[in-house]
């Protein structure tokens, strides 16, 4: 019994002073900057070389009829506003350190259309002028994955938040994809929208993002995410929480505990 007891408690202590499982974010953008303001300059989040360069996106409002707050989804940390576009056929960028192609890398973002008629909305990975990969709704009614080599076309696309995560094998040149998958750990292949056996493409370095608009396109982008592992884009639970798990099992075992020996 005490052996068991000592067990649950050492995994609580061990969670408490665990250091958290990231292994590299690179970067971070909560848009957290004050209503109505346009990106191009705003500099927040973390990991980036430049400001945003265009103002034609901007941060929410609600005295524009607008969501008056950043997207929300499950338990994932947020911040700020969400990144909203102003005029049809507008993008914005921002530049971060060079990234090789090999090795894995995840990314994740949230997005909520609101024009499910239009099209061609979401966040793009530049490796220097040129695109190398599209993420969002590109086409028709679906979130959609294109280039390198990973065309995909799934999952309809509502008007309510979806969380969306990608990882990229460089090294193996393979990719999935997910849309809302559970933040209690890193998603399962099978669980990906494009399969246990994923999709392949040719790798690619990588070094600029874009926020981009076209076709009539709108909605908001939020709470991008850039990292090697699936807890840096918020996918694995952080060691508070595993804490709170451990220290529940302990609670419960007494409880079991007390009420046999009351019996």
């Amino acid at each position: 019994m005490n052996k068991l007891i000592l067990t649950v408690s050492s995994l609580a202590t061990l969670a408490l002073v665990t250091p958290s499982a990231h292994a590299a974010l690179i970067v971070y953008e909560g848009f957290d900057y004050p209503q109505q303001t346009g990106l191009a300059t705003q500099s927040g989040g973390t990991g980036w070389a430049t400001t945003w360069d265009s103002i034609s996106w901007r941060t929410n409002s609600s005295s524009f009829g607008e969501i008056s707050t950043g997207l929300t989804y499950s338990t994932l940390p947020t911040v700020g506003q969400a990144a909203r576009n102003e005029n049809d056929f507008n993008q914005s960028f921002r530049t971060f350190a060079p990234q090789a192609a090999s090795g894995s890398y995840w990314i994740s973002f949230l997005v909520q259309k609101d024009n499910l008629s239009a099209n061609s909305f979401g966040i793009s990975l530049f490796d220097g002028g040129s695109e190398k990969n599209f993420m969002g709704n590109a086409n028709s009614d679906k979130f959609n994955v294109a280039g390198e080599g990973a065309n995909i076309s799934s999952t309809t696309v509502t008007t309510t938040v979806s969380l969306f995560v990608a990882k990229y094998n460089m090294t193996a040149g393979l990719a999935h994809f997910w849309i809302d998958p559970s933040l209690a750990g890193e998603p399962s292949a099978a669980t990906a929208f494009n399969g246990a056996g994923g999709t392949g493409f040719t790798a690619f370095g990588f070094d600029r993002i874009r926020l981009g608009k076209f076709n009539n396109g709108s909605g908001y982008l939020d709470e991008i995410r850039i990292g090697t592992t699936a807890a840096d884009v918020g996918l694995v639970p952080e060691p508070s929480s595993l804490l709170l798990l451990g220290a529940s099992g302990l609670l419960a075992f007494k409880r079991r505990r007390h009420v046999r020996a009351l019996g």
